[in-house]
């Protein structure tokens, strides 16, 4: 089976002008196309900077619900690996279900800090993700019926494919593999030691304010930082309040360079 692979799904790759290096992570149904915004920050100052593509992700619903946590947290550990070979202090920044691989690489592999954006450790009720194992026995995908496409003519035409295959649908299937994986990085927050930043907003509909003050109370880390928005959705990264989260991780990071 062949899947069309987007250029906003394409991976991203910018080679730095120090032995520094930064992964940074897409979320659940994103692509490195929304990361890119912080990835060209990152690499303005200096960092060479890895952004993957997870798998099943940028293609089509078909991929996606064939790929488990487990092909996702994989494909982060070989651009660690990668990065490694040419970086020799290493950074990792998330975003939601991106932050969740973040946090459980950093359980298990070497690296300075971290900064996670709306890391889904905790989901607003409305989202609530423990049901999801048993319904994706019996449905993979289901038709949103209230799904409304926000149509912008200035909006690129992979956005909107990618939107039609990934967002206009409920996949409990896939949902129940994130499940997985974050309870899988809850069992690990207790062997994190690396200087953790965690950003969330109070106008975030999927990952509240309380997802930091989760990870303050487990993580052991050194150092942990908890910076509340005001405005910003869920993708926190790649909207309104961008330049001040890019701004923040790259101080963050400049704060433990060495």
């Amino acid at each position: 089976m062949s899947f069309t692979l987007c250029n906003e799904g394409l991976p991203k790759y910018y080679s730095g002008s120090t032995d520094a290096g930064v992964l940074v992570i897409h979320g659940f149904t994103g692509r490195p196309g929304e990361m890119d915004y912080l990835a060209r920050s990152l690499h303005d100052q200096g960092y060479t900077v890895s952004v993957p593509r997870l798998p099943g992700h940028g293609t089509s619903q078909k991929d996606f619900l064939r790929c488990t946590w487990r092909d996702w947290y994989r494909r982060v550990l070989d651009a660690y690996l990668d990065l490694g070979a040419s970086c020799s202090r290493i950074y990792i920044a998330g975003l939601s279900m991106g932050g969740l691989l973040a946090l459980m690489l950093a359980s298990e592999q070497k690296c300075e800090a971290v900064a996670a954006a709306a890391p889904a450790i905790v989901i607003t009720p409305q989202y609530s993700l423990s049901m999801t194992p048993l319904m994706g026995l019996f449905v993979k995908a289901k038709l949103k019926k209230d799904y409304v496409f926000e149509h912008d003519p200035q909006q690129n035409p992979e956005v909107h494919h990618l939107e039609s295959e990934y967002y206009r649908y409920l996949m409990p299937g896939a949902l129940a593999q994130l499940y997985r994986l974050q309870k899988k990085t809850r069992s690990c927050l207790n062997r994190v030691t690396a200087p953790v930043l965690v950003i969330t907003s109070e106008q975030d509909e999927v990952v509240p304010p309380a997802a930091g003050v989760y990870l303050e109370q487990r993580l052991a880390s050194r150092e942990f930082k908890h910076l509340v928005y005001q405005e910003s959705p869920h993708v926190i990264v790649n909207e309104c309040e961008k330049q001040r989260a890019a701004e923040d991780i790259i101080h963050w990071f400049v704060r433990f360079s060495r």
